[in-house]
C-alpha cells in the first residue's frame, strides 16, 4: 500500500486515494487500537472533528457556549426543545429606522427566538397614511394608504436581520382601492377579512376579502375608525359622526348592519387595538377621557367619575390579561395603565413614566408569551415594556432592543 509522506507532495510522491462513492467501497468505523499495518482499507484509525456523511468524510461543526451555569447552579437535565409555529410581536412604528424618524412607516417584529430579537421588516417610506395589521387565514395582512397587502416573510438566518436578506419589502400587494385614501383598520371575522376603506364622509365603505375575491359589504358611509368582535358580531366604530356604532351579524357580504346609539355622550372608537371583551361585555377606548361598553343591547358611557381617570386623559387601548381588563391612557405626559376587576377600577395601576422619565405617552397593549406588553412614545424614540408575568404593578422590563433600531412612535402591536 502506497503511503503519503506528511512533509512532501510532488509528482514522485505516491498518494493514498479512495473513491468513496464506489458502491463496492463503504467506510467502516474507527480502529484506534489496531496495528496500522493491518488496518483494513475501508477503516480509519482516528478521525477527529469529522463524520462520515454521504460516503465522504465531512468536517464536524464546532460548538458555542450559550450560558455559563457555573455561578448559578447545576444541570439537572437537558432536552431537545423544538420551536413550533413562530409567534412574533409585530409592531407598526413611525419612520423608517436608519433612514428617517418621521417620514413613512415601518412594520417590524420582536421574537425571543431570533437574533437580533427586534427587526424592522418592511419600510413604507413614501406612505402618507399609517399602516395597520391583522391576521387572517394563516397570513398577516397590512393596510397602508389605499392598498391591502399580505406579508411574505423571508426568514433570516439566526444572527442576521430580515432587511439584510430581503431588502425593504417583504409583502405582496393584493387590492388597491382607487379613489380612496386609507385603510383605517382590518379585522378577521366570519371566515373573511373585513377592510375599512376611507373615502371621506359619506363616501367610505367596508370591503370584504375572502382570500380570492373582493366584495363590498356596505358603502356610502362615514369612515370607520376601528373594528372589534363581540359574541358572533362585528362592530364598527367611527370618530363621533355618526354618534353610534354599527353591529353586523355573521353572514355573506351585504348582510345588514344595525345602528346602536349611546346612552350618553359622543361615542368614538379610537383605532386599531382599542377594544376587547371582558366578562361578556365589549369595552373600547375613545381616544378621549371616557370609555364605552356594549352588552349586546345597550351602549353605555363609562365616564371618568367611574373609572377615576384624570380629566383630559387620552385613552388608547384595551386588553384582557390575568382575569383583569387593562386600559392604557396618557395624562399630563405620563403613560399610565388602569385596571378593572369587573367591580372596582384602579386608575393608576402602573405609571411607566415614573419608572422611565423619558416616556410620555401610552400606546397599544397586548398579551405576548405570558407577559403584558405595552408600546410607548418617549423623548428617546418609541419603546417596549413588558410585565414580569402577572406582576403588572411592579417593575416592568424594557428589553432595550428598539433604541438602536427604532425611530419615532409605536402605533400598533399585533401578536402573530
Amino acid at each position: 500500500m502506497a503511503l503519503k509522506p506528511q512533509t512532501t507532495r510532488d509528482a514522485q510522491t505516491q498518494v493514498l486515494q479512495r473513491r468513496t462513492q464506489d458502491p463496492e467501497f463503504l467506510w467502516g468505523g474507527l480502529i484506534p487500537d489496531d496495528d496500522p499495518s493491518a488496518l483494513p482499507p475501508n477503516k480509519l484509525e482516528l478521525l477527529i472533528n469529522c463524520r462520515i456523511q454521504g460516503g465522504s468524510i465531512a468536517p464536524r461543526g464546532g460548538s458555542k457556549g450559550l450560558y455559563d451555569l457555573s455561578a448559578s447552579g447545576q444541570i439537572l437535565g437537558i432536552g431537545d426543545f423544538q420551536v413550533g409555529t413562530p409567534r412574533k410581536l409585530w409592531i407598526v412604528g413611525d419612520g423608517c429606522p436608519g433612514l428617517s424618524s418621521s417620514v413613512g412607516w415601518y412594520v417590524g417584529f420582536f421574537d425571543v427566538e431570533q437574533d437580533p430579537q427586534f427587526q424592522p421588516a418592511i419600510y413604507y417610506s413614501s406612505a402618507t397614511q399609517k399602516a395597520v395589521l391583522a391576521a387572517f387565514s394563516g397570513d398577516l395582512y397590512i393596510g397602508v394608504d389605499n392598498t391591502l397587502r399580505k406579508v411574505v416573510l423571508v426568514e433570516a438566518p439566526y444572527g442576521e436581520s430580515a432587511l439584510s436578506v430581503s431588502g425593504s419589502s417583504q409583502d405582496l400587494p393584493l387590492l388597491t382601492f382607487t379613489g380612496f385614501t386609507s385603510v383605517p383598520d382590518l379585522m378577521a371575522f366570519d371566515g373573511k377579512l373585513f377592510i375599512a376603506v376611507n373615502g371621506g364622509a359619506g363616501a367610505s365603505k367596508v370591503a370584504v376579502w375572502d382570500g380570492v375575491t373582493q366584495f363590498v359589504d356596505v358603502a356610502a358611509i362615514n369612515p370607520p375608525t376601528a373594528f372589534g368582535t363581540f359574541r358572533e358580531s362585528l362592530i364598527a366604530g367611527f370618530a363621533g359622526a355618526p354618534n353610534s356604532i354599527s353591529v353586523r351579524p355573521v353572514g355573506d357580504p351585504g348582510a345588514s348592519w344595525a345602528t346602536v346609539a349611546p346612552s350618553g355622550g359622543t361615542v368614538a372608537m379610537r383605532g386599531p387595538g382599542c377594544s376587547d371583551t371582558y366578562k361578556d361585555v365589549f369595552w373600547f377606548a375613545t381616544g378621549g377621557e371616557n370609555l364605552y361598553k356594549f352588552d349586546g343591547t345597550t351602549l353605555t358611557l363609562v365616564p371618568i367619575a367611574t373609572t377615576g381617570l384624570p380629566a383630559g386623559s387620552v385613552t388608547h387601548s384595551c386588553c384582557v390579561f390575568g382575569g383583569y381588563l387593562f386600559v392604557t391612557y396618557t395624562a399630563a405626559a405620563h403613560a399610565k395603565i388602569a385596571r378593572f376587576d369587573g367591580t372596582t377600577w384602579v386608575a393608576v395601576h402602573k405609571d411607566l413614566t415614573v419608572q422611565d422619565v423619558t416616556v410620555n405617552a401610552a400606546r397599544s397593549i397586548v398579551e405576548y408569551r405570558g407577559d403584558l406588553w405595552v408600546g410607548v412614545s418617549s423623548t428617546a424614540r418609541g419603546k417596549l415594556f413588558r410585565s414580569v408575568g402577572s406582576d403588572t404593578s411592579g417593575a416592568w422590563v424594557n428589553p432595550g432592543l428598539l433604541a438602536a433600531s427604532n425611530n419615532g412612535d409605536l402605533d400598533q402591536l399585533v401578536v402573530y
